[in-house]
């Protein structure tokens, strides 16, 4: 059995706890953030780094520490008091053709993102998207945690490969790699033998165990 559309891969960056010292541009905190991305504050540190707004960390971040701007590219704001908060990294990044408002479910959970919980796409472009966990215009959730998934678009469904049939096979997903590895173009030579099982003696229905296919590579 094969999943169409193919599922896409995602990757999520969790939320860091911070410090600012009111002194200088340099924030403190454990993160996996990188240059440009778009980050949020959950709370305000002095009157100029403001709750809800989007920041984008500048070039030169570390794992532990960070500068951000008010604009892509900008200059370093420097908080201007001393402050606490969890910065957040609203955007998802995946390569993907998902648009608006398109229903979504994880395959993996991914910290508050719940494997099988419809999640609405937002803002998508071909790199990322937002995600929220209401149609229309919902708020934007935020990764507590991060981690990589694979996403299903909601129209996925198991298709039975049967004789005949012609398929493209791909490499097993590593957990990290972006994309599959083509194997090859198959065709079914023979009908699959299954095997079932049931999962107890009190159960009444069969489950798969295991799918052995017998094909001739055309490509």
């Amino acid at each position: 059995m094969y999943e169409d559309p193919t599922p896409v891969k995602a990757t999520f960056y969790g939320q860091s706890a911070v410090v600012a010292d009111g002194i200088n541009p340099t924030i403190s905190g454990a993160n996996n953030f990188y240059a440009n991305q778009e980050v949020v504050f959950d709370t305000n540190i002095g009157s100029n780094i403001i709750a809800g707004t989007s920041y984008y960390i500048r070039a030169g971040v570390t794992s532990t520490t960070f500068q951000v701007s008010a604009t892509l590219g900008g200059v370093a704001i420097t908080p201007n008091a001393y402050g606490t908060a969890n910065v957040r990294a609203p955007w998802i990044l995946a390569v993907n053709t998902f648009t608006s408002n398109q229903a979504i479910t994880l395959k993996q959970t991914i910290g508050n993102f719940v494997a099988g919980t419809t999640y609405y796409v937002k803002s998508p472009s071909s790199s990322g998207f937002y995600l929220s966990a209401t149609s229309g215009p919902g708020a934007t959730q935020y990764p507590t945690v991060s981690g990589s998934t694979r996403i299903n678009t909601g129209l996925s469904n198991l298709n039975v490969v049967w004789l005949g049939d012609t398929v493209l096979v791909k490499d097993a997903w590593d957990g990290v790699s972006a994309t599959l590895t083509d194997l090859g173009t198959f065709r079914i030579v023979s009908i699959p033998q299954i095997t079932f099982v049931k999962e107890s003696t009190d159960d009444t229905t069969f489950k798969v165990r295991s799918c052995v296919y017998k094909a001739q590579q055309v490509s």
